[in-house]
């Protein structure tokens, strides 16, 4: 028996059908599993939505164009520019952004708890294990790895918001769009797990063979270089691969198959 890390992309999180689906998968896995440390993504479009909130009330207060705020803020969720001091720059606007990922960890958690598998969620805030540099950077944060920190749980499930991390003044800081790849690696080298899975469903789990091409399947393997130098596909943020242990792409309810990306 041992602990794994999993993190599961939005495609999984397509609608509120899913939370029950993903609980029955990671029930399964606790027979195989003494700890899973899950890494969940908001529901399909909520991020998008929660931007265009933000958006309507700044433009509201401020008597702007809420388009040219939305695109303002969703540059700034991707590091564009950096650093940036804009408006949108506040752990209040952080807080707002990471809400979804917390819904989707009470969520996730009930359906579990209803299962029987025992479960404890970790929560944005002050007492996050996960830190950021204290840099001021509220929507495009560094995870600091130094300064993280385990929390000890006697449960076999923990589930995990995604898209954040706190300050050394326990701020929330958002840490941009796609990063939920990234906390999964934070979280695998703050607990000491040697292996991290990704759930895929959009592209099969996995690199194609042939890039956008199905006929050809998958690769079974890949190296970290081959990995990154297809890093315009999309399929994991580009900065997952510093990890240590092993890192798997593969499809929802599974952590064999797919693409294992060698150390």
């Amino acid at each position: 028996m041992r602990s794994i890390g999993i993190k599961a992309g939005s495609s999984v999180f397509r609608d509120e059908a899913c939370y029950s689906e993903v609980a029955g998968m990671l029930a399964l896995l606790t027979e195989s599993y003494e700890r899973i440390f899950f890494v969940v993504s908001a529901l399909e479009g909520e991020t998008d939505r929660t931007i265009d909130s933000i958006a309507a009330d700044f433009a509201k207060r401020l008597k702007a164009d809420s388009d040219v705020l939305r695109a303002e803020l969703d540059n700034a969720l991707r590091g564009n520019p950096t650093p940036y001091d804009g408006e949108f720059n506040t752990t209040d606007v952080a807080s707002r952004l990471v809400t979804p990922e917390g819904n989707s960890v009470r969520n996730i958690a009930s359906e579990l708890e209803s299962l029987g598998v025992s479960v404890a969620t970790m929560e944005h805030g002050p007492n996050y294990p996960l830190v950021g540099l204290n840099n001021g950077q509220y929507l495009y944060a560094t995870p600091d790895l130094i300064a993280s920190h385990s929390v000890a749980y006697d449960s076999q499930v923990v589930v995990v918001p995604g898209f954040g991390v706190r300050n050394s003044d326990g701020e929330v800081m958002c840490t941009g769009r796609g990063s939920s790849d990234l906390t999964l690696v934070q979280i695998a080298q703050v607990y000491g797990l040697p292996e991290i899975v990704y759930w895929k469903g959009k592209d099969a789990g996995g690199f194609w063979r042939t890039p956008g091409t199905a006929a050809d399947g998958i690769l079974e393997t890949m190296t970290r270089d081959e990995a990154r130098a297809r890093s315009d596909e999309k399929v994991l943020d580009s900065r997952v691969y510093d990890f240590r242990g092993d890192i798997r792409i593969t499809l929802p309810g599974r952590c064999d198959g797919g693409t294992l990306i060698l150390k």
